[in-house]
């Protein structure tokens, strides 16, 4: 509804703002739940390429999908740099790469060198995520060695995603890798 001056009434702003609580709340509650299954992963020491100083590496083995208990398993690899003074915070920095498909943990030396004034009290946690990096990733060859031109002419051409949709779905569930999973 409107009020006389032509402007959402309070009733759809109050369920606008109820429904936004809601997903706040719902948001805040998986992210505590990652994190208390995060905090129980078993890590070993590791060593990656560029990084100096202690390391951690573990693996957490999820569901492709989790409706399909019985399905797919894919290993969900972490590497946790310490903090540089030995005593972390209890809140790490958490490196989320864009996409498609970047592999956080190969970068793991880019992200040493460009945090390292903020490492000092907190340690840098690094996550392949789903079919990324070291965590089944999900490889395509879109462009052509042999045909450059129409490589840097097509940022993604029909043909090759079409074709690599159908050698992914060979073995993945395509819809199990996006924003909600």
């Amino acid at each position: 509804s409107r009020n006389q001056s032509g402007e959402p009434g309070l009733m759809r702003q109050t369920s606008v703002s109820i429904a936004s609580a809601f997903l706040i709340l719902a948001a805040l509650f998986v992210l505590c739940a990652s994190a208390a299954t995060a905090a129980n992963l078993p890590t070993s020491p590791c060593e990656l390429p560029g990084v100096a100083g202690p390391v951690r590496c573990g693996v957490l083995d999820v569901l492709e999908d989790p409706d399909q208990p019985r399905g797919r398993r894919l290993p969900i690899h972490v590497a946790v740099v310490a903090a540089t003074s030995g005593k972390a915070l209890s809140d790490p920095i958490v490196v989320l790469t864009g996409g498609p498909g970047e592999d956080v943990i190969g970068a793991a030396s880019f992200f040493f060198e460009r945090l390292a004034s903020l490492r000092a009290n907190r340690d840098l946690l690094l996550v392949d995520q789903r079919g990324t990096g070291q965590s089944a990733a999900l490889h395509c060859n879109l462009f052509s060695s042999e045909d450059v031109a129409v490589s840097l002419r097509e940022v993604f051409p029909l043909a090759a995603v079409e074709r690599c949709e159908r050698e992914l779905q060979a073995h993945a569930d395509l819809k199990q890798y996006g924003y909600l999973r």
